[in-house]
């Protein structure tokens, strides 16, 4: 009954960035990585202040903080901001693992495969998991040259043994000690968090943005690439007969970066997005995947950013922006059907009915913005789910009851013979084009709808609680709440497009970086600060976040504070 932590740690939906106003303005950082949303968070956040022997002060005792958010049982603070620097992550989407298919060797397929025409035998460890209250777990483990055998693991058919490759398999010690550097006193500005810490972190693969007290903006990118053999994309299992074994590692100093100095363009305002999408330019020197999120978040983001550019320096700009709420997606659907660029947009419209017709007009007419409340939002989804189903054979092979997204965008805009067989299979008669089966779906529709507000009678975040989800007691420890945005939001929501389009994976925690106010962080959280779902603390901040709130909390201990936790030279202090 568990929810699998895969789902919980998907990061497809998360955006940073990273900003200052012309003239010398200080700068700006944000962070909002999306999660499923936890009660309690699967987020803590802590305040750690020590005192240093500051070198660069004649080894003078130097008092440093850091605060942010971390992940409980792995030490340091993941997401936040120190003395000096502040930084936000999302994942850059890039390809760090494969699979291959073994070749065994028929003379002892049990226990060897073929490898450049040699037979290797695989090699075996025994691994035994304690179980709380519960017998232990033995398991056998095989390994190969290429990584552990995950045929049984991943419930992958045969008859070929599957290994997966993964740089998070290896022994590596270099990504652990970067990580908990983030927090050295050591690194005081942005550029030394990228070349000192985060350029030696092998796996996993984040898209990160930088800003410090010097008001430099950096970007960079974490993980061990490698160089594929032509033929082997990384996008489909291989053949483990050392045909496409790696040429070797892409060196992490010609991963993709930038700097803007503060001293660059001071008449101009500068920024730095990432959200999930290709960061890198068409014809940068390697290949570092293939399946980036779509550019909707992106986008929108690059565009508020340069509208709002005089004011890139004020926390309020920032905030406005993280809660954005338009839908690209409906931006993107209704455009596509409001224009006679394509056949299909015309069929549409030529099929429209009067009770169509007006819902049309209303949609033409809406903002876009996927409010608590709006109607518009909900007849669009409620809509475009019916669309996402004519695919049936797609999805009966995904095992799902909806194809992806953008699928209906290509059935609009250039859809393929197969499409329009699909499409004519939902219409009378079973003749017709896919501008006609969306306007047969948008019709009946608009003639039998029952009015439905967004956030509240259709997409609802429930918060799930890790360990009693599925049980008779889930409802001790899990809250649904009103939620705005949709998929493609800056402020997202993805939602389970059946029933009533509820959402589980939101924003799991907002920050802001002002450095005109160092001492402090700005953020925002889905949750509370306690794990005890009898505490007052246990959703404490719930409210606040579903009504676009923010808190500021204090990243500097004043001398005092210090000296009342028993600071000294030998001793941490951490705050929750």
């Amino acid at each position: 009954h568990h929810f699998d932590l895969m789902d919980l740690m998907h990061l497809e939906a998360s955006n940073a960035w990273v900003a200052r106003a012309a003239g010398g303005a200080t700068s700006m950082g944000a962070s909002d990585p999306h999660l499923q949303i936890t009660l309690p968070s699967i987020w803590y956040y802590s305040h750690l202040t020590f005192k240093f022997a500051d070198a660069s002060n004649g080894g003078a005792l130097t008092q440093h903080d850091v605060g942010g958010v971390g992940l409980p049982g792995i030490p340091g603070i993941h997401i936040g901001k120190s003395t000096h620097v502040s930084w936000g992550i999302t994942m850059s989407m890039t390809d760090l693992i494969d699979l291959w298919a073994l070749v065994a060797d028929p003379a002892n397929p049990d226990t060897h495969y073929l490898h450049n025409g040699t037979s290797v035998p695989f090699t075996t460890r025994t691994e035994v998991i304690k179980v709380k209250m519960g017998g232990d777990k033995t398991i056998t483990v095989k390994d190969s040259l290429y990584g552990p055998v995950v045929t049984t693991a991943l419930e992958l058919p045969g008859p070929y043994d599957m290994a997966l490759t993964s740089q998070g398999l290896l022994p590596d010690s270099t990504s652990l000690n970067a990580i908990l550097s983030m927090i050295s006193p050591t690194v005081t500005n942005a550029v030394e968090m990228r070349d000192n810490v985060l350029l030696k972190v092998k796996m996993p693969g984040f898209s990160i943005p930088i800003t410090d007290d010097q008001n430099n903006l950096v970007y960079t990118m974490t993980g061990q690439h490698v160089k594929r053999a032509v033929g082997h994309t990384g996008r489909y299992p291989m053949v483990g007969n050392g045909t496409f074994d790696y040429l070797g590692n892409i060196p992490m100093n010609e991963l993709p970066t930038l700097h803007i100095p503060a001293s660059a363009s001071q008449n101009t305002s500068r920024y730095i997005a990432a959200a999930n999408n290709k960061i890198y330019p068409d014809g940068y020197q390697y290949t570092l995947g293939y399946d980036y999120a779509y550019p909707f978040r992106e986008g929108r983001i690059h565009q508020l950013l340069a509208e709002n550019s005089a004011t890139l320096s004020t926390l309020s700009t920032h905030m406005t922006i993280q809660r954005d709420t338009r839908s690209n997606y409906a931006a993107l659907l209704i455009g596509v059907l409001s224009v006679t660029d394509y056949p299909e947009s015309v069929a549409f419209n030529a099929a429209l009915n009067a009770a169509g017709s007006s819902w049309f007009n209303t949609l033409q007419q809406w903002d876009r913005m996927a409010v608590i409340g709006s109607t518009e939002a909900s007849f669009f989804w409620l809509w475009a789910r019916q669309l996402l189903q004519i695919p049936a054979d797609a999805t009966k092979a995904a095992g799902s009851d909806y194809w992806g997204e953008m699928y209906a965008v290509t059935m609009l805009t250039n859809p393929t013979a197969k499409m329009q067989a699909s499409c004519a299979a939902t219409l009378p008669g079973g003749n017709g084009t896919c501008g006609q089966a969306a306007a047969h779906i948008f019709n009946s529709q608009a003639q039998s709808y029952e009015y439905k507000s967004w956030g509240v009678d259709l997409n609802q975040l429930v918060l799930k609680n890790l360990m009693l989800h599925g049980t008779p007691f889930a409802c001790l420890l899990e809250r649904t709440t009103n939620k705005d945005g949709d998929f493609s939001s800056i402020d997202v929501a993805d939602s389970d497009l059946g029933g009533d389009i509820t959402t589980t994976a939101a924003s799991s925690v907002r920050q802001l970086y002002d450095w005109s106010a160092p001492n402090t962080i700005t953020m925002a959280f889905p949750g509370g600060v306690s794990g005890n779902p009898f505490s007052k603390y246990f959703q404490n901040l719930l409210d606040g976040f579903v009504n676009d709130e923010y808190v500021k909390v204090t990243v500097v201990s004043d001398n005092a504070t210090y000296a009342l936790a028993g600071g000294s030279a030998e001793s941490q202090v951490i705050s929750p």
